[in-house]
């Protein structure tokens, strides 16, 4: 794993010195913005186990037409 991992890391760093500046600004941007939204999916996520865990099997059924 941290083989993998050290290797990834080596190649996100040569292609980043291989970008130009302005391609550098927007790649920190993108990551952020994906950051942001992973956040949104943790947090969505979350609140539909919670849903997920009050629903009965005779709730699921009635919606599935079993």
């Amino acid at each position: 794993m941290m083989s993998v991992m050290l290797f990834v890391t080596s190649v996100l760093t040569e292609k980043f010195f291989d970008m130009s500046q302005k391609q550098c600004k927007d790649a920190l941007e993108i990551y952020k913005k994906f950051i942001a939204r992973m956040d949104r999916v943790r947090v969505f996520l979350r609140v539909a186990e919670v849903r997920r865990s009050n629903v009965t099997l005779l709730e699921l059924c009635v919606v599935s037409h079993c």
